[in-house]
């Protein structure tokens, strides 16, 4: 397997989280991340740090991470944890 790291740095906004999430896709594929998105809606969101970790086992992680977390469970949730850890 191939691991890189994506540089988003130069994107802002939605397309910064789109392009994460398209990576995603691309990463495990259209499918498997539909299907896993879907089952990690009907979850309560967990912490970061534990998303994280989850991710990481699926070989995801820096800023896709934070989009998939947004994507799966909205602003409202990740400002919550993110407020509760004052980091993220």
């Amino acid at each position: 397997m191939t691991h890189y790291v994506e540089d988003y740095s130069a994107l802002k906004g939605l397309e910064k989280v789109n392009k994460a999430l398209d990576d995603i896709r691309s990463f495990m594929g259209k499918e498997k991340f539909d299907m896993l998105t879907i089952t990690l809606r009907e979850e309560p969101p967990p912490d970061m740090d534990y998303f994280r970790l989850i991710c990481s086992m699926m070989g995801v992680s820096h800023y896709p991470v934070l989009a998939w977390y947004v994507h799966a469970w909205g602003l409202k949730e990740f400002a919550k944890h993110y407020s509760e850890e004052g980091q993220s």
